[in-house]
């Protein structure tokens, strides 16, 4: 979904202005995702994180895409079907063994730099333009000292930091 049109109401004798969604063609989907996602992105993450050590049977980019448009309501509900997804996908027969030890903390976190790489491409391409007091921000973290009393079975795993 897109934000392009924007539609004006009155409301109270006020104007109000409001950004009217408007919907990608199923068919573009892909294509859209794909533009997010370049496969040399995918790579290069796949690399970085140690999910690929070497380039053998699993291709990242494959994996990816099986994991994210095959998994869900109504699609592959198990690591099975995703391994014979990915398999129709590539052209290429996996050994069962081989398929279940991609699912590590190296996986975990290769899905979590490509959903962080995905979120700061949707804000990057948002059109929004900061004056140059605000663009050398990238990140603002705010601090809260507010106390909070824990239920007796949590106080020892959480203890008072006074």
């Amino acid at each position: 979904m897109t934000t392009k049109g924007q539609s004006t109401k009155r409301s109270g004798g006020k104007k109000k202005t409001s950004i009217r969604p408007t919907f990608l063609d199923p068919d573009q989907i892909p294509v859209e995702l794909e533009k997010l996602y370049p496969a040399s992105v995918i790579d290069k993450i796949a690399e970085d994180t140690g999910f690929i050590k070497r380039k053998r049977t699993i291709q990242a980019v494959l994996f990816f895409w099986t994991i994210i448009l095959e998994f869900g309501m109504n699609l592959q509900k198990t690591l099975s079907g995703l391994r014979r997804r990915y398999e129709e996908m590539s052209g290429e027969k996996i050994v069962i063994s081989s398929w279940f030890e991609r699912f590590t903390p190296e996986l975990v976190n290769f899905m979590r730099e490509l959903a962080l790489y995905g979120l700061q491409q949707t804000i990057n391409d948002s059109g929004r333009v900061l004056t140059d007091k605000l663009n050398r921000f990238k990140d603002v973290f705010i601090f809260d000292n507010s106390i909070v009393r824990v239920h007796q079975a949590l106080a020892k795993r959480f203890p008072a930091t006074r």
